[in-house]
């Protein structure tokens, strides 16, 4: 098996471990409902937004951003082709409504940064990084804003109406009752604040804390604002960055034990639809379009081998902190990791002889 092949199945295989690792300790009781929980706030609250700062941070300026942001639209296309292509095969295969969200999720958005990362890299080299962080531009900013509000469409999030005049006077009653001590004199809502209150529930929800992170990041970095590699809040953001990786696929090990435990983890209906999602339209989408567009070279290349990454990882994270189907998404994504390790080698092949 030539080297970059066996150290991209290599690291599938880390994957695995980790994965397993989480099962085991949720069988052996050291973690529970309430533990899964908490690292799954962890990952979106602490560790996403950490590493989303050390990674454009670390790996941007404000010219390459510049230079990166036109050939990001390849992906974003391709997302947004396998997006509407993911939504009709939800309502083709009789998904039930509270499934078609994290479905089409799982369909169109890949494992740009856990395994895609390290296999671009282990495959063609370290010159391939700045398309691999490109595809997890796209990747990530299109998971943040449109994935996240069809996650929320799954859980039944209904819109209450809302208020922006009185947001105003809802904030520092809000903040008033924050700094004083145990809420004295905040502890009682103005009735006539309750419909603002609702939009700045509905502000949270359709702003989460990695996307807002994202957003001004990017922002910082096009004004061309800089961290030095050696501050201490890098190091910090690195740090806690790393923590991603093994937390989510902990967590994604504590939901497939669940399910074992509870005769749930079996084939569900729409699994079908989400290996073909991942490991046959969304690479062909990237490869028609950069055919139509006059794109070649590795940049092509590694665009396609990250749309044929499994399913996103933050899915059933996000999925569970936002009561959609967390479990569905669960093993969709150890489903498509493990038939990772078959597609590797064979888009090698097929990438090789392009």
């Amino acid at each position: 098996m030539p080297q970059g092949v066996s150290s991209a199945v290599n690291i599938v295989l880390s994957v695995f471990a980790m994965i397993c690792a989480g099962a085991l300790l949720y069988r052996a009781g050291w973690l529970d409902d309430s533990g899964a929980r908490l690292i799954s706030k962890l990952v979106v609250m602490l560790a996403l937004p950490f590493m989303i700062v050390g990674n454009l941070f670390g790996l941007f300026d404000r010219e390459s951003m510049l230079e990166s942001l036109p050939k990001i639209l390849l992906p974003v296309a391709s997302i947004l082709i396998n997006m509407a292509a993911g939504a009709l095969c939800g309502r083709f295969a009789g998904i039930p409504r509270g499934r078609r969200g994290v479905l089409n999720c799982m369909f169109c958005y890949s494992n740009a940064v856990f395994i895609g990362v390290p296999v671009t890299k282990a495959l063609f080299g370290d010159e391939a990084l700045p398309y691999t962080l490109m595809y997890y531009i796209a990747n990530t900013a299109l998971f943040w804003t449109v994935g996240i509000a069809m996650l929320r469409g799954d859980a039944g999030v209904k819109a209450e109406p809302g208020d922006i005049r009185g947001l105003p006077k809802y904030l520092a009653f809000a903040v008033r009752r924050a700094i004083s001590r145990r809420g004295k004199g905040a502890t009682e809502l103005d009735p006539s604040l309750e419909r603002a209150r609702n939009t700045a529930g509905k502000l949270k929800k359709a702003l989460p804390l990695p996307l807002v992170v994202f957003v001004a990041c990017m922002l910082l970095i096009l004004w061309g604002a800089r961290i030095p590699e050696d501050f201490f809040l890098m190091s910090a953001a690195n740090y806690l960055g790393g923590m991603v990786t093994p937390l989510s696929l902990l967590f994604i090990g504590t939901l497939i034990m669940r399910m074992i435990r509870k005769g749930s983890f079996r084939w569900h209906r729409g699994y079908e639809w989400v290996l073909v999602g991942r490991f046959v339209l969304s690479p062909l989408a990237i490869w028609a379009l950069a055919a139509a567009f006059g794109v070649g070279g590795q940049m092509r290349d590694v665009f396609i081998l990250q749309a044929a990454m499994p399913v996103m990882t933050q899915t059933s994270i996000v999925a569970e902190a936002m009561g959609a189907d967390s479990e569905y998404a669960a093993g969709a994504t150890a489903l498509t990791t493990l038939l990772s390790l078959a597609m590797i080698p064979i888009y090698m092949a097929i990438l090789g002889g392009a």
